[in-house]
């Protein structure tokens, strides 16, 4: 199994303000995140964030 991590990335989103992150196994993408500091702004708070998701369904295919 191929694993590989990119901490350089640009997100996908705008809301992203700082470090994304991207994990792979075997080239697909299984997990994404990043800092979205801005993104509570727009709902009247500041604060900083940082998020992380993890598709299930890519990871099941690469693991089954």
């Amino acid at each position: 199994m191929n694993v590989s991590y990119d901490f350089g990335q640009t997100g996908d989103f705008d809301y992203y303000s700082g470090l994304t992150v991207t994990g792979s196994i075997d080239g697909r993408r299984v997990l994404l995140g990043g800092r979205y500091d801005s993104l509570y702004g727009h709902f009247g708070q500041s604060r900083r964030a940082f998020g992380l998701s993890l598709d299930l369904e890519q990871l099941g295919e690469v693991i089954l």
